[in-house]
């Protein structure tokens, strides 16, 4: 198991970091014309912005949640100390990940069903998006059964991903997790790390795939149903 472990929270985010930043290099200076993929606004223009909406302003949301919780445990923690904000913001961060897969979800529809968008779409751009709804499902699923991730989240997650940045890895709380009752968090956490590692510019905006690895582990993936205490780990 520990073997395992350590794939699983030290080789791969490391492995999904190295190809991410060499393939996005690799593919700008080599085929820059392709760096994004083709925009099919044009080609379909109605319907689509309902669902372009939900879908940036949700990842924005979401994602500025989980950086704000990374970057200042300390203060998230402090914070969130108040009943009444903790809840409020969770019940904020989860509605942005209800919208941000409504938004996707339609658009990967659209993105099917109208012959002349489905003409410029790759299977990669399937594929990727594919990935992305699957994420936001483990998100949103961990979301409705394990509560309070901003302390969770700041408490055990984000020691764990600043241990990887400082490459000094700490993974005693994120591997204690057991398989059982928080198997879907260890699949959300697994999923969304091996996301860097599909090609950068499959998707448009595909630089923020990187940052789409944090989607399923923190305030919207919320902590175990107890009261809101800070906890040195997973139990």
């Amino acid at each position: 198991m520990n073997a395992v472990n350590n794939f699983l929270f030290i080789g791969l985010p490391y492995a999904a970091i190295a190809v991410f930043l060499v393939g996005a290099i690799y593919r700008y200076r080599a085929t820059g014309f392709k760096y994004s993929s083709l925009s099919s606004q044009f080609l379909e223009g109605g319907g689509i912005y309902i669902f372009a909406v939900l879908f940036h302003w949700g990842i924005l949301v979401v994602f500025l949640g989980h950086l704000v919780a990374f970057l200042f445990p300390n203060a998230t923690l402090a914070w969130h100390s108040n009943a009444v904000r903790l809840i409020a913001d969770e019940v904020v961060i989860f509605t942005f990940g209800l919208a941000m897969l409504i938004g996707l979800a339609g658009l990967f529809i659209r993105r099917l069903a109208r012959p002349r968008v489905r003409v410029v779409t790759s299977r990669m751009d399937i594929f990727i998006e594919l990935v992305l709804l699957t994420q936001i499902v483990f998100g949103l699923w961990i979301a409705l059964g394990y509560r309070w991730g901003y302390y969770w989240f700041a408490s055990d997650m984000s020691p764990y991903l600043w241990s990887i940045v400082k490459f000094s890895p700490q993974i005693e709380a994120v591997s204690a997790m057991p398989w059982g009752d928080q198997d879907a968090y260890r699949r959300g956490l697994h999923h969304s790390g091996t996301h860097s590692v599909y090609p950068p510019g499959a998707l448009p905006g595909g630089a923020v795939s990187l940052h789409m690895a944090q989607l399923s582990k923190s305030d919207l993936v919320l902590g175990p149903q107890a009261d809101p205490q800070p906890r040195n780990g997973m139990d």
